[in-house]
């Protein structure tokens, strides 16, 4: 956990991998690609509990290349936000799971994977809560919350977390506020407008190019 802008997962698996292959570029390649892999792996998974054929579920998994974030970006400068994004996909499968059929080995797996994702990326958090109020608005998914073997989710999130919380409370209090919150970066209603345009901009841009093969098949594919 050398850094607090980001959980330590990335760094492990890394450290991991250094372990076996050394500190060189080839460490650093296994694991990209690994996760790249994995993530193509987890999108198809996750698409076959929402579209009805396998050639439809393959076929979305494989357009990932034609998003310029992920056909470009992510070969040279994503690292834990690639651990997010497998992470995500695996959070959704193991929660339709438990929901579809709960047991106490499922719930802890999701348990296990809402950590992983938590030291993943901080934003993970994000995923966790909204997929959570999802489920419990939905009658037929709700009942998981009122079965006892969801609070094995807590002792499987714990086990990923726990090393980090150690290591964070071994350290210097006046360094993590130091570094969580740098000088100099306060919050002007200039520097507001310019990360709401980023954002606004940057969400269009992602869905490049993919977005416009779909608008050019669009109008050739009859309504029902």
């Amino acid at each position: 956990g050398y850094q607090l802008r980001n959980p330590p997962l990335y760094e492990w698996l890394l450290w991991g991998l250094q372990r076996l292959l050394g500190p060189g570029q080839i460490s650093y390649l296994v694991l990209r690609y690994a996760l790249i892999a994995a993530t193509g792996l987890l999108f198809y998974a996750a698409l076959l509990r929402t579209v009805p054929s396998q050639r439809l579920a393959a076929s979305f998994s494989l357009s990932l290349v034609l998003l310029y974030w992920f056909g470009w970006e992510i070969h040279h400068s994503v690292s834990h936000s690639l651990a997010l994004l497998a992470a995500a996909l695996a959070l959704f499968i193991a929660a339709l799971a438990y929901a579809e059929r709960p047991t106490a080995v499922r719930a802890f797996l999701l348990g296990l994977i809402i950590g992983i994702g938590l030291m993943a990326k901080w934003s993970f958090l994000l995923l966790v809560v909204g997929l959570g109020v999802a489920l419990a608005v939905t009658g037929e998914t709700r009942r998981i919350y009122r079965d006892p073997r969801t609070l094995l989710e807590f002792i499987g999130a714990a086990l990923p977390i726990l090393p980090f919380l150690l290591w964070l409370d071994s350290i210097d209090p006046g360094l993590v506020g130091g570094r969580a919150v740098p000088s100099g970066s306060s919050l002007s209603a200039e520097r507001s407008l310019q990360g709401a345009l980023v954002f606004l901009t940057g969400i269009p841009l992602v869905f490049l190019p993919w977005i416009a093969f779909v608008l050019f098949f669009a109008w050739r594919v009859p309504r029902t």
